[in-house]
């Protein structure tokens, strides 16, 4: 499971951790990639909140930032976070081992789009202010997604590549990440799907990729909890046997 978590606040600022991790153990969920952890947390109050989780890292990030999060069922090692230095966003790479198999993630949390700015109505200025926010954010959103790009590239196992990408797939970050990866959407997803729910749900700007040589993803689900302004993502996948 893929989810910007939106600091663990609902709306009205109400906690939402309790329910997500019922949520989580509802679903059964083995991994779980989270965006927006408040930087007050450590990996002892993540193990607390989603006790199904022994195994948990979180970016090492500097004071006032945002936290990613990956927490497993399954043992984790080469942690490693990834710095942008356009903006405070950054990335979290650990390895998995499943069984006999060992997979790369990537939790990326890319540059806000700024769409929440033209929900301000004071004006002609302000909206076209919140344009050129928007176009500058497009910006540094591809300069992160080279440096993405190229983490992914080093790695020496199959890699599944997830998290809020603040993009649409018709869009130069998400064709520069995705590059030859398949995109679980894609490949076991049906009809329309989102992941940002403001906005009517037309935007599905969260996204889940993976090495097909390795693995095979079977199901492709959006969460319809409303715990945050995005919605969380479910793959399963599938291990291929190798040859």
């Amino acid at each position: 499971m893929t989810y910007n978590v939106r600091q663990l606040k609902m709306d009205y600022n109400l906690p939402s951790a309790e329910f997500i991790s019922t949520f989580i153990q509802e679903e059964n969920i083995d991994i779980i990639c989270l965006q927006e952890i408040p930087e007050t947390h450590k990996t002892r109050d993540l193990k607390q909140l989603f006790p199904t989780m022994p195994y948990c890292i979180l970016t090492d990030v500097k004071d006032g930032n945002l936290q990613l999060a990956i927490l497993s069922k399954y043992p984790l090692n080469y942690v490693k976070t990834v710095s942008f230095d356009e903006r405070p966003n950054s990335g979290l790479v650990a390895n998995v081992t499943v069984g006999q198999d060992t997979l790369r993630l990537f939790n990326y949390h890319l540059q806000t789009t700024g769409w929440n700015h033209l929900n301000n109505n004071n004006g002609k200025s302000t909206t076209l202010n919140a344009f050129d926010i928007m176009s500058d954010n497009m910006i540094y959103r591809g300069l992160q997604a080279e440096k993405a790009y190229r983490e992914i590239q080093e790695s020496a196992y199959p890699v599944i590549v997830c998290g809020d990408f603040n993009t649409p797939i018709v869009s130069y970050t998400y064709q520069t990440i995705k590059g030859k990866l398949r995109d679980a959407f894609s490949e076991a997803g049906r009809g329309y799907s989102y992941s940002y729910i403001n906005f009517r749900k037309l935007f599905r700007i969260d996204h889940v990729f993976y090495d097909d040589k390795t693995l095979r993803a079977t199901a492709y689900n959006i969460g319809e909890i409303d715990y945050s302004d995005h919605a969380p993502i479910l793959v399963d996948f599938k291990f291929l046997k190798q040859m």
